[in-house]
């Protein structure tokens, strides 16, 4: 669906529709200024739309799901990798400056739909969802980020 008008401002409309159709209020998942956080299990997903432009079309939607906290493991990072190749590049892990993992998927706003926004913060859920029950059993739970994952 090709953006006309304002493509930021219907891409805005488009993430809280896509809220919506995951079951979860826009206006409840509100986090701030073009930011959403969307809880699927013991997955938390921010939703951002980043511009520098209000009327650029080259705006990104990033969606990104805290994990834990990186683990002292020396295998640690190689999971990481494995867990990237099994997900066939439809969400990443990576390790933030703070010494968090987050899983996080982006694209560029030109040309998005609806459904494309919903398929992008419903695999992050998917996907976070799965694999921070599995590293935490894993590596540790004193290693978790959040309340909803039971440190």
């Amino acid at each position: 669906m090709p953006l006309f008008g304002n493509p930021v401002d219907k891409t805005r409309t488009m993430i809280q529709d896509a809220i919506k159709s995951l079951g979860a209020s826009p206006d409840a998942a509100r986090a701030g200024q073009d930011t959403w956080l969307v809880q699927k299990g013991s997955a938390a997903v921010l939703v951002r739309l980043v511009t520098q432009d209000p009327k650029s079309k080259f705006a990104f939607i990033q969606v990104v799901s805290p994990v834990m906290k990186v683990p002292p493991a020396a295998d640690f990072t190689q999971k990481l990798l494995h867990l990237n190749f099994e997900m066939g590049g439809l969400a990443t892990f990576s390790v933030t400056p703070n010494n968090e993992v987050h899983l996080t998927t982006a694209r560029t706003i030109e040309g998005i739909s609806p459904s494309e926004i919903a398929q992008l913060v419903a695999q992050v859920a998917h996907f976070s969802d799965l694999y921070d029950d599995q590293l935490l059993n894993q590596y540790g739970r004193q290693h978790a980020i959040h309340a909803g994952q039971k440190s």
